[in-house]
């Protein structure tokens, strides 16, 4: 049996490969890392199993200098973008194997379209599945704070963005102050999903000690965005107990991220005005709370004031009026008093006269005068005869004259 040295074994290897792949082929995969050096692009390149980080392929591959130049020219700044770690690819190779170095994917274009495709496909799909949990709309849900001056901010501390957002709220005209608490994430790359989805539960374990979370990136393409195009995120930011704000920083198009905050914003700076105009607002309508309430005290002691006055005009002349009236009432009742002390003179008068006439008649002169007499038994006037008894003596006066008589 024939032995091959390793050199004739790789190099049987390479004649094969370059006969079978004479051509360029196109490959889909996604980049798990990608590095660059003296202007090349050193990737690898990897295929995970269907809804999993499993790896089932991987392979090196590069992009030379004067190879990455014309793609440049081609796809613009868009290829920086796309040669990030994560991002799924569609890439045309030349399949290349050398002795020593082994197999090597060699890339001589690179679509574009896929990559974009790939994620708009992607991101449909994570809002439906958020829509079939009912998340796209729960943190929208929230009630927005009255004054939102303790900020959760999700960026990274090196971010001209956050940098924009911080002095923003700093130098804002009507002089306020704003806590904020920066949780450092990656805006960008294969650790935007953990360390957001971390940030956003820690902020949701504290959510007593802040108003609202704001995620700020700054600007970028719409596949540097990319990141937050992702369902644990969607999820983290819906499940957030209170309010989230984006200033992920995109002109045109919204991520999933913006699409299931409370509120999204073109830029950081946007943010931070909201947060500021809504403070205004609120003192504003203090202010107009303050004059309302202003307004009504001075009502209320206008018109106390003009009760008083009244209360006053009405002590100066009243007493006066009332003696009036009451004088005049009493001038009405003398000629009254006068009519009926007049008539009771007269009837007492009467009355007299009458009482005068019958103690005339009973007067004992008078009675004797008409042949009466009055009896006494020991000075005392007899009325009843059962009073008497033999041997009482007797006095009777008469008109004129009395007589002493015994009874037998």
């Amino acid at each position: 049996m024939d032995t091959f040295s390793l050199l004739e074994l790789n190099a049987h290897i390479r004649q094969v490969v370059a006969l079978n792949f004479e051509q360029l082929i196109w490959v889909s995969c996604e980049i798990s890392q990608a590095r660059q050096s003296r202007g090349h692009h050193y990737l690898e390149l990897v295929e995970k199993a269907e809804h999993s980080d499993d790896i089932r392929a991987q392979s090196s591959a590069v992009i030379w200098a004067r190879t990455f130049s014309r793609i440049r020219k081609k796809c613009g700044d868009l290829i920086d973008d796309i040669l990030q770690d994560g991002v799924e690819v569609r890439v045309q190779v030349r399949v290349d194997f050398h002795e020593r170095y082994g197999l090597k994917l060699v890339i001589e274009d690179i679509d574009p379209s896929f990559t974009m495709g790939n994620l708009e496909t992607r991101r449909r799909e994570i809002l439906e599945t958020l829509q079939k949990k009912g998340l796209v709309e729960k943190n929208g849900l929230l009630p927005l704070p009255v004054v939102p001056q303790r900020i959760a901010v999700l960026s990274s501390e090196h971010a001209a963005g956050y940098h924009d957002f911080m002095q923003h709220l700093r130098e804002n005209p009507y002089e306020y102050h704003f806590d904020t608490h920066l949780f450092p994430v990656a805006l960008q790359g294969s650790s935007v999903e953990k360390e957001v989805v971390t940030a956003l539960q820690s902020v949701a374990k504290a959510a007593v000690h802040y108003d609202c979370v704001a995620i700020i990136r700054g600007g970028g393409s719409r596949l540097d965005l990319s990141g937050f195009d992702n369902l644990a995120i969607g999820e983290a930011i819906a499940h957030c107990p209170i309010p989230v704000f984006t200033g992920i920083g995109h002109e045109i198009d919204q991520s999933v991220a913006d699409i299931v905050a409370n509120y999204a914003l073109k830029t950081p700076t946007a943010v931070a005005d909201v947060i500021i105009e809504m403070t205004a607002t609120f003192e504003g309508e203090i202010d107009a709370l303050e004059l309302h309430i202003k307004e009504i005290i001075d009502n209320i002691v206008v018109q106390a004031q003009s009760d008083l006055r009244n209360a006053q005009t009405l002590l100066t002349y009243l007493p006066a009026q009332r003696v009036t009236a009451n004088h005049a009432f009493l001038e009405g009742l003398v000629p009254q008093f006068r009519r009926i002390a007049s008539f009771k003179i007269k009837q007492y008068q009467q009355q007299l006269e009458h009482a005068s006439i019958v103690m005339k008649a009973v007067e004992p002169r008078n009675v004797l005068a008409r042949g009466f007499s009055i009896t006494r038994k020991n000075g005392k006037i007899v009325s009843n005869s059962s009073a008497l008894k033999s041997g009482d003596t007797l006095e009777t006066e008469f008109q004129k004259g009395n007589i002493k008589s015994t009874i037998d």
